[in-house]
């Protein structure tokens, strides 16, 4: 991954899993890398994402199954 994929990445983990780490040396390093729109658009994106997967377990909508999650985490090609 680029530090720009990889700063995305680690932001949408922080997001969905574990927003308290968000600090203020988390947003300096993720603003070396974007710049303030990018960042405010990132977090609106993965934010709408998080939501709708909550909302689609709440609502029991397309579950996720093991092979699902596996090639999510790149354990299963699709091709």
């Amino acid at each position: 991954m680029s530090p720009r994929e990889a700063g995305a990445v680690d932001f949408a983990v922080r997001l969905a899993a574990g927003h308290e780490t968000i600090d203020d040396s988390f947003m300096a390093e993720l603003g070396s890398l974007f710049t303030p729109e990018e960042i405010v658009e990132l977090g609106l994106v993965i934010g709408a994402f998080i939501m709708l997967g909550r909302l689609h377990r709440a609502f029991g909508i397309a579950p996720m199954t093991a092979t699902t999650h596996a090639a999510l985490e790149g354990g299963v090609s699709d091709h």
